[in-house]
This record gives C-alpha cells, sequence and structure tokens, in this order.
C-alpha cells in the first residue's frame, strides 16, 4: 500500500510538474504581449496626464478672464454712477485715496502669504503661482 501511494504521488508530481511547464511555456508566451500593453498604458498615461494639465491650463484662463471682466464690469458700472452722480467731494476723494492704500497693503500682504506657501507646499507651487496671477488681476484692476 505505501508503495502504491508513492507510485500515485510520482504521477501527481509529474502532472503537477507538466502543468507548471505548460503555465510556465504560456507565461513565456504572454510576456511580450503584456509587455506591448504595459508600455501602451503608459504611453496613454502620460498623454492623458499631459491633456489633463492643458485643461487645467484652459480652465484656469477662463475662470481668470471671466473674473477680469467681472471686475471690469463692476468698475464700468461704479463709473458711471459716479458720472451720473457728478457731486463728488474732497472727502470722497480722500476716502477713495485711503481705501486704495489700504487695498494695497491687503494685496501685498496676501501676496507674502502666498510666496510663503508656494515654499512651504513645493508640491502645490503649480497651484499657488496660478493663485498668485490672480492676486495680481485683482490688484491691477
Amino acid at each position: 500500500e505505501l508503495k502504491d501511494q508513492m507510485i500515485h504521488m510520482a504521477k501527481d508530481s509529474d502532472e503537477f510538474a507538466a502543468k507548471i511547464n505548460t503555465m510556465r511555456t504560456q507565461l513565456q508566451e504572454n510576456s511580450p504581449q503584456i509587455e506591448t500593453a504595459k508600455n501602451k498604458w503608459s504611453s496613454e498615461e502620460h498623454k492623458s496626464n499631459l491633456l489633463q494639465k492643458e485643461v487645467n491650463k484652459l480652465s484656469f484662463e477662463k475662470q481668470r478672464l471671466l473674473a477680469k471682466t467681472d471686475r471690469r464690469q463692476n468698475a464700468l458700472n461704479k463709473y458711471f454712477k459716479l458720472k451720473n452722480n457728478s457731486s463728488t467731494q474732497d472727502s470722497d476723494e480722500f476716502q477713495v485715496e485711503k481705501s486704495i492704500a489700504m487695498d494695497m497693503k491687503k494685496m501685498t500682504r496676501i501676496r507674502n502669504i502666498i510666496d510663503a506657501m508656494r515654499s512651504k507646499f513645493v508640491h502645490l507651487d503649480e497651484v499657488f503661482a496660478r493663485v498668485g496671477i490672480l492676486a495680481e488681476d485683482v490688484m491691477l484692476s
């Protein structure tokens, strides 16, 4: 009986060895296809990343232009309001100058904060660069 078990185990072992060899052969046959698919995937992923960057850039520019347009429209509305109410006084001019000076101080602080964040979080540099551009736009409008 022990001899039969040994013979049976030897047969099972040969069958498993044959299956393993068959799988190795299949794996070797499929390796080039897998490598080709992996390279294609990598290439497509790279293209996808480039397209996503372009979409992000264009979306940012759209947001920026919409914000500029909105600020210009608000300034135009204020201009016409002031033009129609042409009785401005010296105190109004002083208030405007004071308000501008305060806004410039605020913008300088904001710019400093953005610069500090860019140096602290280097991996978000692109995002903070965009925020800086938007802040500059606000300052200049």
